[in-house]
This record gives C-alpha cells, sequence and structure tokens, in this order.
C-alpha cells in the first residue's frame, strides 16, 4: 500500500470521493510539488501498486541530482552588455519601477 492512501482515507473519506480519477491525479500534482520544493525528483513512473484503496499505480522519488543552477536567460543576456549597455538598462529597470 502507498504510505499516503492510509492518511488521505482516515483523513478524508468522509467528505471526497477518493476513487474519482481527477481528485488522485490532484493529489498526485499536489505531492510531486510538495516533494519537488523538498529537493525530490521522479525517479519512476506508472509503478504498479497492489492491494491499495486509493492508488493503482504512483511515482517513486529520490533526492535530486540535479546540483547546477538554473538557466537564467536575464542573467546572461546582462553579462554580454558593454558599460553603456548596462548604464541604458539601469536607466530602463529605475524607469519601471
Amino acid at each position: 500500500m502507498a504510505k499516503i492512501s492510509g492518511l488521505l482515507k482516515d483523513e478524508l473519506a468522509g467528505d471526497v470521493d477518493l476513487k474519482a480519477m481527477p481528485v488522485r491525479q490532484f493529489i498526485g500534482m499536489t505531492v510531486k510539488a510538495v516533494l519537488a520544493t523538498e529537493g525530490y525528483e521522479v525517479m519512476e513512473t506508472g509503478v504498479r501498486i497492489a492491494d491499495d484503496p486509493v492508488f493503482r499505480s504512483g511515482a517513486t522519488y529520490r533526492p535530486s541530482t540535479n546540483t547546477a543552477e538554473p538557466d537564467d536567460l536575464l542573467a546572461r543576456f546582462v553579462s554580454v552588455l558593454n558599460v553603456d549597455e548596462l548604464r541604458y538598462v539601469q536607466q530602463l529597470v529605475k524607469a519601471a519601477l
């Protein structure tokens, strides 16, 4: 059984139809988002879950192996500007604020 199924049944069974596909999809997306903010990434999807009261399949997670900095397009753009262009961008930013 998936660890979350027991918790969901205890907390929501009387209020929410846990067998409804949109509900299960929402739960899956929520779990994925929460785990991503905690530094986890999907390891495998479509994992069959036997004898589970809520889910037939799920995903497994692992600590994120992506340690690279995110690709920041704006930072790369600014890094190639000369001094005059940077001053112009500074004026644009001040005017926008």
